[in-house]
């Protein structure tokens, strides 16, 4: 099968799924997060969720995030959405002795050099005529470390609330939600930091004219997907007093901070953002996350050239994917959220 992207026709054969689903069943439980995605099925069993999947004649390739605003096939003009405000995020008063001895953990194992970041969290999404409106509460950095990034650590001592006991931030926030087990809480009804994750894809063009994608390795002191493939460019979003109501407006001028700092590149080496996909990330309890697309003015020998041979975050040279040649890749772990864009490039790759 053939699907035209960007410009780009990328071909997906049953091999290729194949070697995808492979790579997906490596995801482990580790000791914050469980990355394996029949225990993110097994703990939100009953909820109604759109998964990010790719159906095959072997079975279903899935990956554990919801697909919530599709702007795949919308033209570039098209509107990403708008941004309002609403008050600020009061952690909850039950997980304060949690956040507090993730941030030890977390700090001793050095996860945390980006320090306490002003961060949007998403309280609420509504698609009005098509054009989502994302509904913002200020917080910080380290409320995800105390609640999306740390959901399956056991607590010393289980929380109560009225006669249930929780063993974990997970069964927490589907308790506090008043929901039953088993059901995800809606970003209203959850009570986590849900700060709005970025995750961009780069397609970049060989010296002989052949399609790839940047792909990095993640180092393994980093609060999420450790010694993982991932894309080279994934972060929690930050901002500044500014607030556009324009979601574009709002999410783009924190871009070209972060290509700097992580990538190496200026914006002027890179196309304009192209937005793929708003989803909710089920390993981390529903946690908001965008996928974006950028096209590389630079030829793959350039960018590797180029491009930071290591930050805090990534670890050695990036590779390039050959487009449609997923099936050739080194059998190593790819991150869900590598794997997630890659079948999001795909054609159903909704269920």
């Amino acid at each position: 099968m053939k699907y035209a992207f960007q410009g780009h026709e990328i071909s997906i054969t049953a091999e290729d799924i194949l070697s995808i689903y492979h790579l997906i069943t490596k995801w482990k439980r580790s000791e914050y997060l469980h990355y394996d995605v029949e225990a993110v099925k097994a703990a939100y069993k009953d909820s109604s969720i759109c998964w990010l999947a790719k159906k095959t004649p072997k079975g279903s390739v899935d990956t554990p995030y919801e697909l919530v605003v599709d702007y795949r096939g919308r033209p570039e003009d098209h509107s990403w959405g708008t941004v309002s405000f609403a008050d600020e995020y009061h952690f909850p008063s039950d997980l304060e002795f949690h956040r507090k001895e993730m941030i030890r953990r977390f700090e001793k194992k050095g996860k945390l050099h980006k320090g306490n970041n002003p961060a949007p969290r998403v309280r609420k999404v509504v698609l009005h005529d098509d054009e989502p409106q994302f509904e913002l509460e200020d917080a910080y950095y380290y409320d995800q470390v105390g609640t999306n990034l740390t959901m399956d650590w056991p607590f010393g001592t289980n929380v109560e609330i009225g006669d249930v006991s929780c063993r974990n931030v997970r069964e927490w926030d589907m308790v506090q939600a008043g929901v039953k087990g088993g059901v995800l809480p809606t970003l209203e009804q959850s009570r986590l930091a849900n700060t709005l994750g970025i995750a961009v894809g780069i397609f970049a063009t060989t010296e002989a004219g052949e399609k790839a994608v940047v792909v990095r390795k993640r180092a393994k002191n980093v609060a999420v997907y450790p010694n993982m493939w991932h894309l080279p460019f994934s972060f929690a979003l930050t901002y500044e007093a500014k607030r556009d109501d324009k979601l574009s407006e709002f999410i783009n001028p924190d871009l070209h901070h972060e290509f700097a700092a992580e990538l190496g590149l200026e914006r002027s080496d890179l196309s304009p953002l192209r937005p793929v996909a708003f989803c909710r990330d089920l390993c981390r309890g529903g946690k908001p996350q965008f996928f974006f697309d950028l096209e590389a003015r630079l030829s793959t020998e350039e960018l590797r050239r180029k491009l930071s041979r290591a930050t805090p975050e990534y670890v050695g040279s990036p590779q390039f994917v050959a487009v449609g040649g997923f099936a050739k890749q080194p059998e190593e772990k790819w991150s869900p959220e590598l794997a997630a864009w890659f079948l999001l490039h795909s054609p159903d790759s909704a269920t």
